[in-house]
């Protein structure tokens, strides 16, 4: 399971950051080294949406050095995609 979580306590942070928690349980024990080895999200991000569901359209060109066959994926795909995790604010301070 993939999850994302939102941390804002600056004790918490702190703890996570400098290895400071300590799992009673097995379940406490995999969300803690969840939250040691997690990925931050950088900072003023864009909205994450799920690129594999796009639909490819394929076009051809004309040049002047022949035909070009290519794959693309239309903007009105991408701007009508389904929103995975929203755009950060760039005022937000993901750690």
């Amino acid at each position: 399971m993939k999850i994302v979580i939102d941390i804002d306590d600056e004790q918490v942070l702190f703890d996570i950051k400098n290895r400071g928690l300590e799992g009673e349980s097995e379940t406490d024990k995999v969300i803690i080294n969840a939250l040691y080895n997690g990925k931050s999200l950088p900072k003023g991000h864009g909205r994450l949406i799920d690129a594999d569901a796009l639909d490819i359209t394929t076009i051809t060109t004309d040049d002047y050095s022949g035909n070009e066959i290519l794959d693309v994926i239309l903007k009105e795909d991408i701007d009508d995609a389904s929103t995975i995790i929203g755009a950060s604010n760039e005022s937000e301070v993901d750690e």
